[in-house]
This record gives C-alpha cells, sequence and structure tokens, in this order.
C-alpha cells in the first residue's frame, strides 16, 4: 500500500491519479523520445501499438486504503501474467504491512488472539477474516500462512532485525566485517539467501527480549544463525520444561486447573533452582525430550515425574530428604551406612539416567579417588576406569 500511494504522488501529466503500469509507460516514454530523436538503432519508428495499447481500469469511489485486498490480487495477477516469482522477502514485506494495517501493534494482535483462545465471536471472526484475506494475498498454502504470521506478528524492533536478516543486510551475512581484528563467527563465509521460513522456525514465538538478544547477536556477528538458531532451540525446550515441571510441582502442592498461575502460593521454576541450585544440572537431562513437544511418552514423563516429585520433596523438607530414601535398590546396596544417611543436596554423587530407557550410572565427584568412603568392599568391584571430558 506504501509503494502505491508513493506511485500515486510520483504520477505526472495525468488529470486522474493512477497506480499500475507506470513502470511500463515511463520506460515507453523514454524509448518514444529517443526514436522521435532518431538516436535509438532497433526501431525508426514509434509503433502504434506503443501510442494505443489496451489497459483494464478499476474505479473506487472512496478511500484507496479500504480496498487493499482487491489492489493486493491485481498485483498478484499481473505478477503471473509476465511469469515474475514474487520472492520470501516479499511475501513477508507485504504480511507485515498487511499486519500493521489490520492490527496496528504486536500487543493489540497478542489481545485479539487471547479473546480468540477464549471463545469470543467478534475477536475470532476478525482473526479468522485477516487470516483468510491475508493468506490469498501474498498467496501461500493454509499450513505455510502459520509459519509467516509468525515472523510479522512481534514488535516493531524485532521485525527490523528479522528484515535485516532476510535480506542479509548485515556485515556478517556478506562475509565481511567491520572490525578487521574480530573474526567472525561464520568464518567468513557470506550466508545463504533465506527462500522460505524454515530457517526461522526456531525464532518464532519467542519472547521479545529474548528474540531481540538472539537476534541482535547474528546482526552483530558474535554468532553465526545456525549457532542462534540451536541457542533459540534449546531456550524453547527449556521453556517447555520449566511449565511442565511447574505444572507437576504446583499439582503436587494442591494447585491445579485453569489458572493455577494466578493463584497464591503457586511455585515458579526459578524459585526452586534459587533454594535447590543443585537441580539445574539435573534438569538438563531431560532438556532434549522437549525440544520437540511438551507432551512426553509414558515412560519418558515417568521419570520426569519421579524427578519432580523428588525436588517437590526437597523444597518442602528444606533440601533435607535423604539419599536413603530415594535411591533405586541396585545402587543402594553399594553404599555404606554413613552415605545413605547424606541429604541429596550435600551428596558427592549422583545417579544418572537415561530419560527414555533403563541404563543408569552412579557418578562420585571425589577426586581423592578413595572409594570406600561411599561404597561397601564388599558388593563392589573396584577397578581402573578412564572418563575424558
Amino acid at each position: 500500500m506504501a509503494e502505491i500511494c508513493a506511485h500515486i504522488k510520483a504520477t505526472k501529466g495525468c488529470a486522474l491519479y493512477c497506480c499500475g503500469g507506470l513502470h511500463t509507460r515511463e520506460t515507453l516514454a523514454l524509448c518514444i523520445e529517443e526514436i522521435i530523436e532518431g538516436i535509438n538503432e532497433h526501431l525508426p519508428e514509434v509503433p502504434d501499438t506503443w501510442v494505443q495499447w489496451p489497459c483494464t481500469s478499476y474505479f473506487f469511489t472512496d478511500a484507496l486504503e479500504n480496498h487493499w485486498k482487491e489492489l493486493l490480487v491485481l498485483g498478484n495477477m499481473d505478477n503471473e501474467s509476465i511469469h515474475l516469482q514474487v520472492s520470501f522477502a516479499d511475501k513477508v514485506s507485504k504480511l507485515r504491512e498487511l499486519f500493521v494495517n489490520e492490527f496496528t501493534s504486536e500487543a493489540e494482535y497478542r489481545k485479539v488472539a487471547k479473546l480468540c483462545r477464549a471463545g469470543k465471536a467478534a475477536p475470532t471472526a476478525r482473526m479468522t477474516a485477516f487470516n483468510e484475506d491475508a493468506q490469498a494475498a501474498i498467496n501461500v498454502k493454509v499450513g505455510q500462512f502459520g509459519h509467516f504470521r509468525s515472523l510479522v506478528a512481534v514488535s516493531e524492533e524485532s521485525f527490523d532485525m528479522i528484515w535485516r536478516i532476510i535480506t542479509r543486510d548485515y556485515p556478517a551475512a556478506k562475509g565481511i566485517s567491520d572490525d578487521p581484528d574480530r573474526k567472525l563467527s561464520g568464518g567468513g563465509r557470506s550466508v545463504r539467501e533465506i527462500k522460505n521460513p524454515q530457517p526461522l522456525f526456531e525464532f518464532m514465538n519467542l519472547p521479545d527480549e529474548t528474540l531481540q538478544e538472539i537476534l541482535s547477536s547474528i546482526l552483530d556477528g558474535t554468532v553465526d544463525i545456525n549457532t542462534a538458531r540451536k541457542d533459540a532451540k534449546e531456550m524453547k525446550a527449556g521453556a517447555r520444561m520449566a511449565k511442565a515441571f511447574e505444572s507437576r510441582f504446583n499439582e503436587l502442592g494442591g494447585i491445579r486447573g485453569r489458572g493455577a498461575h494466578k493463584k497464591p502460593g503457586y511455585v515458579k521454576f526459578g524459585k526452586v533452582l534459587e533454594k535447590l541450585p543443585h537441580l539445574k544440572d539435573e534438569s538438563h537431562l531431560f532438556m532434549s525430550l522437549f525440544e520437540k513437544t511438551a507432551n512426553l511418552k509414558l515412560d519418558a514423563k515417568r521419570q520426569f515425574d519421579g524427578y519432580v516429585d523428588t525436588a517437590f520433596n526437597l523444597y518442602q523438607k528444606q533440601g533435607k530428604v535423604v539419599v536413603g530414601s530415594k535411591m533405586p535398590r541396585q545402587f543402594k546396596n553399594l553404599l555404606n551406612e554413613a552415605q545413605k544417611k547424606v541429604s541429596l543436596a550435600e551428596a558427592k554423587f549422583k545417579l544418572i539416567q537415561a530419560p527414555e530407557g533403563v541404563s543408569a550410572t552412579l557418578v562420585i565427584n571425589d577426586r581423592t579417588e578413595n572409594l570406600e568412603i561411599y561404597l561397601q568392599r564388599k558388593s563392589c568391584k573396584f577397578g581402573t576406569s578412564i572418563v575424558c571430558f
């Protein structure tokens, strides 16, 4: 719409403001002028079709901005007639313009989306109409449209960064650096052109502050886009895991149901880690399970729930739960009596279990290598093995 309005203001020698065909008109005018002056070596005379060439007119009786749907359809028809490929960047730019025209800001969009989830009729009708019209305007499939919408449904600052990444408008994308003494994370190679939403999937639906932090690191050359994608993927997995942890943890405390996070006494994952910092390392074992989904398989969910149950007991008892009460029998029989009474928070050993599987390892963190402090000699077979990290 902005481009159309700019063309209207730039139209000269015409009593009727119009849009469409302006590039062709200006080019033909230059060619006709060259032919008349005799400096065009290809054509001695102006072809009749250049002077009287057919066109179809569409007239609107009110403001042009009220007809963005019709104008976009006409633009797509014009591109298709000359087989002009509409680029990924063109579609993103067009959808962002439609998004701002409809919702004005990300905050307004989130507000409407929240009302839609609550089942409100008017916001739902508004969102449905926008989705259908915008999808038709950029000419993509229903499944693809959701990805495109996630790219533009962000703050103005975040979209400006996304746009620079899509158009490769930053030094690292071109394999150069503003600082000659600084080594680019991408090895000095130019970045491939982005032709679809797939390379940007991991950045979608992140909190705005987090998104800007990651995108800034790409633009200033701190990390390459592939490393940033991995970071974003881990952040999403961490967010899913924290949400699942809080749901189970607070359910054990009797806080459950819709709107549980607003109820008094609701405990956040971060607060649990403040009180029991050693749980942070164990939580990383489950991160991979939440990379693609928040719904775990039965075996994995059982182990994760057991991890949360242990954390809940530790939290309730100020970290005074002893090792012996939580250690599986096959490992518990290996420990001496003194170690069985050590609290989980103070133990120098940790049981590491595969989130999906039955294998487990007891890891002892003690540089003295005096295993008899922890284990019963009669129950264990001592040997030597070297583990490198």
